[in-house]
């Protein structure tokens, strides 16, 4: 039996597009759609230290699963006009090694 390790996990995507922000590479990944006829197809970025491949190269990788909660920001709520405090979350998905 394959060992579950929290927040880590196999993915396989398109990459389709590649930029470098600072010491990063930042991969746009899409994944296989579920069925022929998808009305969302899934996507993310994968942040890694190297390239890990080319534009519309289909790849499998470990990645684990990082992020953050930013402070909180006031907003006001365009329907009533209240104002509100909300918090962002950042989700990442960095690249661990091929699988």
């Amino acid at each position: 039996m394959t060992e579950i390790v929290f927040n880590v996990m196999p993915l396989k995507g398109r990459i389709k597009k590649i930029e470098i922000v600072g010491k990063f590479f930042i991969h746009h990944v899409v994944c296989p759609a579920i069925d022929e006829y998808p009305e969302l197809i899934d996507s993310f970025k994968v942040k890694s230290t190297k390239r890990i491949g080319a534009e519309n190269e289909i790849i499998r990788w470990l990645c684990k699963v990082t992020g953050y909660i930013e402070r909180p920001v006031e907003y006001t709520a365009k329907k009533t006009g209240e104002v509100k405090i909300g918090q962002f979350s950042k989700m990442y998905l960095e690249y661990l090694e091929p699988c």
